[in-house]
C-alpha cells in the first residue's frame, strides 16, 4: 500500500495521473470554447440586426402616434379607424420581430442579444432545452444556428456523457464490489440538494419566482424538457447550472443501472 502511495507521489506518478486526466480536460476546454465561440458570433450577428429592426418599428411607431394624436377631433372615423389598424398592424410586425409595443416607450433601448445572454443561448441551444426567450431573428443567424447545432449537440453530449462517467467513477471506487442502497440514496440526495440549492438562487435573483416556482425550473431544465413560460434574466447562473446539474442525473443513471 505505501509503495502505491509512494509511486502516485512520484513525479512519474503525477505524470501518469494527467495524462489519464488530458483527454478529460481537452474535452471540457474544447466545448467552453465552442460556447462562447459561438456566444460571440451570435452577439456580431444578432446586436446590430436587433437594432436596425428596431429603429425601422420604432420610427414607424412613431409616427403613427404623431398622427393620431396631432389633432383627432379633425379626423373622420373611417380615417382614425384606419390609424388605429395600422397601428395595430406595426405591433403586430414589432412582435413578429421580437420586440413588444412596450419596447417603444423606453428612452434607451437595452438589446436583448448581449454577451452574457448569448452564452446562455448557446448553453441552451446545445443542451437541446431551447427556453424561447431569446432567438436569433436574422437570416444569418438562424442559418448559423443550425449549423452550430448540428456539431455542437453531438459534442456536448459527449462531453456531458465524459463527466457523468467520471462522477460515477468516484462513487464507485471498486467496479466489482456490490452497489449498495446507500450509493443510490447519495446520488438522489446529491441530485435533491443540488436543485434545492439552484431554486433557493433563482427565487433570490428572479423577484417574481418563489421556491416551487423555481425547483420546478431547475427540473424540467436537467431533464431537458422545453420551458417558454418564463423568462429568465439569469445567464450566467443558468449556465453553470445546466452544465454542473447536467452531469449529475447521467452519473446518477450509471449507479443504478
Amino acid at each position: 500500500m505505501k509503495g502505491d502511495e509512494e509511486d502516485e507521489d512520484s513525479p512519474k506518478g503525477i505524470l501518469a495521473n494527467l495524462r489519464l486526466a488530458l483527454p478529460h480536460i481537452c474535452l471540457i476546454t474544447a466545448t467552453l470554447l465552442y460556447i462562447f465561440l459561438g456566444a460571440l458570433i451570435f452577439a456580431y450577428i444578432e446586436i446590430p440586426y436587433e437594432k436596425q429592426i428596431y429603429r425601422k418599428h420604432h420610427l414607424q411607431y412613431l409616427k403613427l402616434v404623431d398622427q393620431i394624436m396631432r389633432d383627432p377631433k379633425n379626423l373622420t372615423d373611417f380615417e382614425l379607424e384606419k390609424l388605429v389598424d395600422d397601428y395595430t398592424m406595426v405591433n403586430f410586425g414589432a412582435f413578429e420581430a421580437g420586440l413588444k409595443p412596450i419596447d417603444f416607450l423606453t428612452e434607451n433601448h437595452t438589446t436583448k442579444w448581449t454577451m452574457i445572454s448569448s452564452i446562455f443561448f448557446t448553453t441552451t441551444v446545445l443542451t437541446s432545452i431551447g427556453y424561447g426567450n431569446l432567438i436569433p431573428i436574422s437570416t444569418h443567424g438562424q442559418i448559423f444556428c443550425m449549423c452550430y447545432a448540428i456539431f455542437g449537440i453531438p459534442l456536448t453530449l459527449i462531453t456531458i456523457a465524459d463527466v457523468a462517467k467520471f462522477v460515477a467513477d468516484i462513487l464507485i471506487m471498486d467496479p466489482t464490489e456490490d452497489i449498495k442502497t446507500g450509493r443510490q440514496f447519495l446520488v438522489l440526495i446529491l441530485l435533491l440538494g443540488y436543485m434545492s440549492i439552484s431554486a433557493v438562487v433563482y427565487s433570490i435573483l428572479e423577484p417574481t419566482w418563489n421556491f416551487v416556482d423555481s425547483f420546478y425550473f431547475c427540473l424540467v431544465s436537467l431533464v431537458s424538457f422545453v420551458v417558454r413560460m418564463w423568462r429568465s434574466r439569469l445567464g450566467v447562473w443558468g449556465f453553470l447550472n445546466l452544465k454542473v446539474g447536467g452531469s449529475i442525473p447521467l452519473g446518477g443513471g450509471e449507479i443504478f443501472l
